[in-house]
């Protein structure tokens, strides 16, 4: 069997002699690729660890999202029954007013005609 290059490769050949500088180039190339893997395993393993984080913060984000929601609606109808309570405050005090001007207009009257009970 022939590689292209002359070169028979198989049973019965020699092994090729590798130079001492085209050991160490290959054995340096070597080095660099476990160190490019171990650096890409290092940085998935971030990558993970760091993506768990942000699902982490994205469901408090969410949650916290929804409890400003509700206190935002709570606040409103808050808001509302206040001024309900101001309204109905404001048609009672009228109602107060008018009574007592009645019983001062009718306390006046029943002063004038009896002359028993005196004026303060």
């Amino acid at each position: 069997m022939s590689d292209g290059n002359g070169t028979t490769i198989g049973t019965g050949a020699k092994a090729p002699v590798i130079i001492a500088s085209r050991q160490r180039r290959v054995e340096a190339g070597l080095m660099a690729v476990q160190e490019v893997e171990q650096e890409r395993d290092e940085c998935k393993r971030e990558f993970e660890e760091l993506e768990t984080l942000h699902r982490g913060l994205q469901a408090e984000h969410d949650a916290l999202q929804v409890a400003y929601a509700r206190m935002q609606n709570d606040m409103t109808t808050y808001r509302q029954d206040r001024d309900e309570a101001v309204k109905r405050l404001a048609a009672f005090e009228a109602v107060y007013d008018a009574v007592l001007a009645v019983m001062q207009k009718h306390r006046g009257a029943t002063l004038s005609d009896s002359p028993a009970i005196p004026e303060q």
